[in-house]
C-alpha cells in the first residue's frame, strides 16, 4: 500500500506549506518541504513558492538560521529567488537581530534581478534600526520609492535616528511625512525620544500636543520620554505635572517615572515640596533615591 503522501501533489504541498506558514508552525512546514524534496524523483520538485511558503513560516516562527539556510537551498537546488523568497528572509534576519545578514540579501536582490517592494525596504530599513545603523537605515529610506512609502517606514527610520542620537534628523523626517500617511504611536514616541536625548523639551512638547491633538493616546514611552526632556531643558514643573497625569489617565509607572519626578523635583528645589503632598510613595521614593545616589 502506497504511502499518503505518494498521492499528493506539488499544489498539495505549496498549500500545505502555506497553511504551516500562516499557522506560525515552521517545522511542520519544513518537515513537508524536507519531505517533497525526497520525493524528488516523482518530479515532486520543491519551486520558488514552495521555498517561498517555508521561509515565510520560519520568519514568522522567529528561525532565522533555519530561514537562511533554506533561502542558500535555494541557490543549491537551482531555484530563482523572488521577492517574496528575499522579502521573507530579510525578515527573518530583521527578527534575530541579524542587520548584517538582513542589508547583505537586500544588497543582493538587484544583482539576482529582483525587485525589492515595500516590505522589502521595510523589512531592511527595520533591521538597521534595531542594529542602531541609523546611517544604513536612511540610505534605504532614500532609496526607497515615495509611493511605496507608509508609516512603518517612517516610524523604523525615525526610531534609528532616535537610538543615533540623531534627533535634528529624526525630527526633519518627521515633518516630511506626507499628509496621506498618519504618524502612529510608534512614530510620535520615537520622535519624542529622539528630542529627550538632547534634552529639546519644546519641541517634545509640541510633538506631545501635536500627539494628542491627534486623538493618541500616550504611552508609558511618551511621558517618560516628554518628562526627561522637560527636565533637560529646566522645566521641572512640567514634568511633575506630567507625572502626576500619567495617574489620572491610568498609566502604570515605572522605574524611570519615578526616577524623572525625582530628579525633576530635586532639580527645581521642590523635593519636600512634592515629597509632602504625596507625589510619591515614601518607601518607593526613598528605595530609588538610594538607588541612583548611592
Amino acid at each position: 500500500m502506497a504511502a499518503p503522501e505518494a498521492f499528493l501533489d506539488q499544489r498539495d504541498y505549496t498549500l500545505g506549506i502555506s497553511l504551516c506558514g500562516r499557522s506560525k508552525l515552521w517545522q511542520h512546514a519544513c518537515g513537508l518541504l524536507e519531505m517533497m524534496i525526497s520525493h524528488d524523483k516523482d518530479r515532486k520538485i520543491p519551486d520558488v513558492i514552495c521555498y517561498s511558503a517555508a521561509i515565510s513560516a520560519c520568519e514568522k516562527g522567529g528561525q532565522w538560521q533555519r530561514a537562511l539556510m533554506l533561502f542558500r537551498q535555494m541557490s543549491q537546488r537551482h531555484v530563482a529567488a523572488n521577492v517574496v523568497s528575499f522579502s521573507s528572509a530579510i525578515s527573518a534576519c530583521a527578527k534575530g537581530g541579524e542587520w548584517q545578514w538582513a542589508f547583505y540579501l537586500f544588497e543582493s536582490m538587484p544583482k539576482s534581478q529582483v525587485k525589492p517592494n515595500a516590505f522589502s525596504f521595510n523589512a531592511t530599513i527595520s533591521a538597521c534600526e534595531k542594529g542602531g545603523q541609523w546611517q544604513l537605515a536612511l540610505h534605504c529610506f532614500e532609496r526607497m520609492p515615495l509611493d511605496m512609502m507608509d508609516v512603518i517606514t517612517y516610524s523604523a527610520t525615525i526610531s534609528s535616528m532616535e537610538k543615533g542620537s540623531q534627533w535634528k534628523h529624526a525630527l526633519l523626517l518627521f515633518h516630511q511625512i506626507p499628509e496621506s500617511i498618519q504618524p502612529n504611536m510608534i512614530t510620535y514616541n520615537a520622535s519624542i525620544s529622539a528630542c529627550e536625548k538632547r534634552g529639546q523639551s519644546q519641541q517634545a512638547w509640541y510633538l506631545y500636543e501635536e500627539m494628542l491633538h491627534a486623538r493618541l493616546q500616550a504611552d508609558l514611552i511618551t511621558y517618560n520620554a516628554v518628562m526627561g526632556a522637560s527636565r533637560k531643558g529646566g522645566e521641572w514643573k512640567q514634568a511633575l505635572n506630567l507625572f502626576d497625569d500619567m495617574r489620572v489617565q491610568s498609566v502604570r509607572r515605572d522605574v524611570i517615572s519615578y526616577s524623572e519626578a525625582i530628579s525633576a523635583a530635586e532639580g527645581g528645589s521642590q523635593w519636600e515640596e512634592a515629597r509632602g503632598r504625596g507625589r510619591f510613595p515614601i518607601r518607593l521614593m526613598d528605595g530609588i533615591f538610594t538607588y541612583i545616589y548611592h
